[in-house]
């Protein structure tokens, strides 16, 4: 290419089916110039290291969507932020062990090989249980506010007892009542045809 020769960019029209020729002969025009010449905006010219190599966090698209309540709704109960049922409860990493408070002192945690106390989860607990440490003072707390099936068959249970016993109760002071007033009503009905004898 002669060094005064110009590339006439005016005159051309990119357009998405001859885009990819346009880009390979420009590409070949500025390496016979320059050698050493790498279009950045070129795909050739990227590697898939290049790309995809990065410290950086990815990102969750969906984190917009909801809080972080709703995103452990599944585990934790929405109004004790504990465990919902015992079988959700996350054990702590071996070799930790949760120390409950000794008089006024707060929970620990110790670990039994490097004899460490630390006062909040050691590193290796989950995010849940870390919410739940948050708010409870224990990994290990269950949900109270949900009763469970079986206590609330017992409770039925006896609130079904209760029930038959009140309405037998009221059944039973029900009829005395009517016995009573229809008593009274005899009584009276005898006393009136008493005085229309004497009248």
């Amino acid at each position: 290419m002669q060094p005064n020769s110009r590339l006439n960019i005016e005159k051309i029209t990119i357009t998405p089916s001859n885009s990819t020729i346009f880009f390979s002969a420009f590409q070949s025009i500025m390496q016979a110039s320059n050698p050493s010449t790498k279009l950045p905006f070129h795909r050739a010219s990227y590697s898939s290291s290049d790309v995809w190599e990065t410290s950086e966090p990815v990102a969750n698209p969906l984190h917009f969507l909801y809080s972080d309540d709703e995103m452990f709704s599944d585990l934790l109960c929405p109004r004790c932020r504990a465990f919902l049922r015992p079988s959700l409860v996350q054990a702590l990493p071996l070799p930790w062990k949760e120390l409950p408070p000794d008089g006024d002192d707060a929970p620990c945690f110790y670990d039994a090989t490097t004899h460490l106390v630390v006062w909040s989860p050691p590193a290796g607990c989950s995010a849940a249980a870390r919410r739940v440490f948050a708010a409870n003072g224990t990994i290990f707390a269950v949900c109270a506010c949900r009763i469970p099936w079986e206590r609330r068959r017992h409770i039925l249970r006896h609130m079904r007892m209760y029930a038959i016993k009140y309405k037998e109760e009221v059944h039973v002071t029900l009829a005395a009542e009517l016995r009573r007033v229809l008593a009274r009503c005899k009584d009276d009905d005898d006393d009136d045809d008493e005085s229309c004898c004497r009248l």
